[in-house]
């Protein structure tokens, strides 16, 4: 008996994770035989795909579903089965499918053939991966991954239950391989004492080692060049809290010698001892991903700035007016102050060689009367005192742009939200200075929050804009009555809170679930593109780990409450 269970120790391990992979996978999956009988599904493939229930589809064929089964779905399958069949390996299609809610995905198809445990083929597996949103995809994988505790009982039960140990543990670790080789990520296995036991294709691919290579190695020890202080910091963490930690930027080099980033998720799973038995690291190289978020971002910032240029231009004409008004009028006085000082010094000389007589000095305070020295003596400190304060308006000016449009860095900085707000109020001034009177109340005592500097400011901007603009659009006649823009920041716990409140019109209640939504805007068309907001969300929650939220109530005015989180590894909800 002793022996028998020492034997099903492998099984328990294999099917844990191939129940993550087949029964929680995220991508849509599904199993037919050699006839094109479903014999098995996942919900995803079910009720995403085809809008229906697994025991619905369990036992049909694509005949017998004519009214569910997309035509796209069908024709690859009925056009690409026999030569699967007769030459097993991996097919691989991109096709646009429609989804039961009505929307039209493009997916990859992989494909392989399945053994039986006798080694004949015994039917065909399909994943499917949403190319139209790789991120929520990816956020599910990780979703559906942490079920594997759940699930991990009824595995125990099912594998009792198997007659024949060895045969099933070849059969899972088949079904494993072809499983693995089809996903379309890096998939790292970990067992309890951190030594790697599965390394898929795409972790081979990206690393250029085989698994072979690495097998039974401990992964700081595999040969990869990445942040290993960073990556053991979310292993121990998701060890000892038993959840789901997610790194973005994790910093590796290639075998070319390229500096690259990988997202990775560290998802623990348990054994019979309800103890951690090891760890799945799911994951993606995100280089060009980076890349392209740092210059759409740029770009989108970029953008704003020219919008504003016109303004900024004129913020700073002002000040340039004055200071080149003053500095004429201080170069008269030069002139004027110059020759009092010849007249004194006529006056000192002539009454040296004794020649001074009262003419000579009526002449001179006649001149010096004309010169008005008095008047120059009480204009030209203010004009002075003048000139200072708009270099320094200038100079402020200046310097806001030029914080502003750095393009920032791949890591998180400690950042002074208030002065970072304060700059970007001043690059916005002639957005809101003409309709509404612009307050702040900051709490001094903020301590440095880690930020991406510049898609911070974007926020920022794009929030203060649309403020002004709502101020704008709410006024029904010609009053030269101004709104109120408020902008306050507080500290509440382990989070900064900044809020930005506008007396516009406010948002009506039937569109404000949309107000995140990429493209979506209320403006007339060549006012908006509807993306500030978007990007916004996007920036503080997706990079951040903060929350957007709206506080409004129609002809009273919006509210905009940010929550960025004060330790960089965590969110504000933890």
């Amino acid at each position: 008996m002793n022996k028998t269970v020492k034997n099903l120790e492998p099984v328990n391990n294999s099917q844990q994770i191939l129940s993550t992979l087949i029964n929680t996978i995220p991508n849509p999956a599904f199993f037919r035989n050699k006839d094109g009988v479903f014999m098995n599904c996942n919900t995803a493939f079910a009720e995403k795909i085809l809008g229906t229930s697994c025991e619905n589809i369990v036992g049909q064929s694509v005949f017998d579903l004519p009214d569910i089964i997309p035509q796209a779905l069908t024709d690859i399958c009925l056009e690409n089965d026999k030569k699967l069949l007769n030459e097993p390996g991996i097919q691989t299609y991109e096709a646009a499918i429609a989804c039961a809610d009505g929307v039209q995905r493009d997916f990859l198809l992989s494909r392989s053939t399945l053994a039986d445990h006798n080694g004949m083929v015994a039917g065909i597996i399909s994943v499917m991966l949403d190319l139209t949103d790789n991120n929520r995809t990816e956020k599910l994988l990780q979703d559906r991954t942490a079920e594997l505790v759940e699930s991990s009982q009824e595995l125990k039960r099912q594998i009792k239950r198997r007659k024949k140990a060895k045969r099933t543990v070849k059969q899972a670790h088949r079904e494993i391989e072809h499983l693995i080789s089809s996903l379309p990520t890096i998939l790292i296995g970990l067992s309890r004492e951190n030594e790697i036991i599965h390394w898929n294709a795409v972790a081979a691919r990206v690393f250029d080692m085989s698994s072979t290579d690495v097998m039974g190695l401990s992964l700081d020890r595999c040969g990869v060049e990445w942040d290993w202080d960073k990556l053991s910091d979310g292993i121990s963490k998701s060890q000892a809290d038993g959840c789901i930690v997610r790194l973005d930027n994790i910093h590796y080099r290639n075998t070319d010698g390229e500096d690259r980033y990988l997202g990775l998720s560290i998802t623990p799973f348990k054994g019979e001892d309800e103890r951690i038995s090891g760890l799945t690291i799911i994951g993606a190289d995100i280089t060009d991903r980076i890349k392209f978020e740092a210059q759409f971002h740029q770009s989108q910032k970029m953008e704003a700035i020219g919008q504003l240029a016109a303004g900024i231009a004129h913020e700073i004409n002002t000040p340039t007016q004055f200071v080149g008004d003053n500095t004429r009028f201080l170069q008269d006085a030069f002139s004027d102050l110059l020759e009092g000082c010849n007249l004194y010094k006529e006056s000192i000389n002539a009454a040296k060689s004794a020649t001074l007589n009262s003419q000579h000095i009526q002449d001179i305070e006649k001149r010096l009367e004309e010169l008005d020295i008095a008047y120059l003596e009480e204009e030209v400190p203010l004009a002075i005192q003048q000139t200072l304060k708009g270099v320094d308006r200038i100079t402020h000016i200046v310097q806001a742009m030029k914080i502003f449009a750095h393009p920032g860095g791949i890591e998180k900085e400690p950042v002074d939200i208030n002065k970072e707000i304060e700059k970007t109020i001043t690059i916005t001034r002639n957005e809101w200075k003409y309709v509404a009177e612009l307050k702040t109340d900051f709490d001094t005592a903020l301590p440095a929050v880690p930020c991406h500097r510049a898609e911070f400011n974007q926020v920022i901007l794009n929030l203060i804009v649309n403020a002004a603009h709502a101020i704008a659009d709410a006024k029904t006649d010609n009053s030269s009555e101004k709104g109120t823009i408020a902008i306050s920041s507080n500290r509440s716990e382990n989070r900064v809170e900044i809020r930005i409140s506008d007396t516009g019109a406010g948002i009506p209640e039937h569109i404000r679930h949309r107000i995140f939504d990429l493209f979506f805007t209320t403006k007339e068309p060549g006012c908006g593109t509807g993306q500030g907001l978007a990007i916004a969300h996007s920036v503080i929650v997706d990079k951040h780990g903060g929350t957007i939220d709206i506080e409004t109530e129609e002809n009273q005015g919006t509210t905009f409450v940010i929550r960025l989180p004060i330790d960089a590894n965590k969110s504000v909800n933890e």
